[in-house]
């Protein structure tokens, strides 16, 4: 599975539709497995987007980053190159093949609907 998928907000959601699903115990706990899997790679994006940040983004004399005054607090990059290396970087990052185990869609088809964006998003967790 590329591990942009995993950051995609719409398999995010697709996910939660799956978790929150009437499963068996047994489904439940493959997918909680599934769910650690993910939570797992995840966070290990995370540090490597944060470093990326403190590799390409603007540092005040603290050696902090420099964020925007923006709602979300955005870090400020030195120059329009240093950004476009940033993104780079990610698009690179997003790329990676990451392991995730699946889960047979006959273990959860009657459990709960999808639709076909949810399938689409769920394709590479899901096993036929």
């Amino acid at each position: 599975m590329k591990l942009g998928t995993l950051i995609d907000p719409r398999f995010k959601v697709a996910l939660a539709k799956l978790q929150a699903a009437p499963l068996s115990l047994k489904v439940a706990f493959k997918l909680r497995n599934v769910v650690k899997a993910i939570e797992k790679e995840l966070q290990t994006y995370e540090d490597v987007r944060q470093a990326a940040l403190a590799k390409h983004g603007q540092k005040g004399e603290d050696g902090k980053l420099l964020t925007n005054d923006d709602e979300i607090k955005s870090v400020k990059f030195e120059s329009e190159e240093a950004f476009k290396a940033f993104l780079k970087d990610l698009a690179d990052l997003s790329s990676l093949e990451v392991e995730i185990p699946k889960v047979l869609v006959s273990e959860i088809e009657d459990a709960v609907k999808l639709s076909s964006d949810e399938l689409t998003m769920l394709e590479d967790l899901l096993h036929f």
